[in-house]
C-alpha cells in the first residue's frame, strides 16, 4: 500500500518515476498496488496549460 504523498515529487517527472517503482515493485512481488488518495494526482488535465502539465 502506498499513499499519495509517498509517490507525489517535488519536481517534474519525479512523480512518474516513482509511480513507476511502485508498480514495479508490485509486479516483482507479484501483489496488488493500492493507493491511498489517489485522485490527489489522478485530476482532470483539462486545465492545464504548461507541456509538462498536460504530459
Amino acid at each position: 500500500m502506498r499513499k499519495a504523498s509517498d509517490l507525489l515529487g517535488p519536481f517534474v517527472g519525479q512523480t512518474e518515476q516513482q509511480l513507476v517503482a511502485a508498480f514495479a515493485e508490485t509486479k516483482q512481488k507479484n501483489a496488488i498496488l493500492m493507493i491511498d488518495e489517489a485522485d490527489s494526482f489522478l485530476g482532470s488535465r483539462s486545465a492545464a496549460q504548461q507541456q509538462w502539465e498536460v504530459s
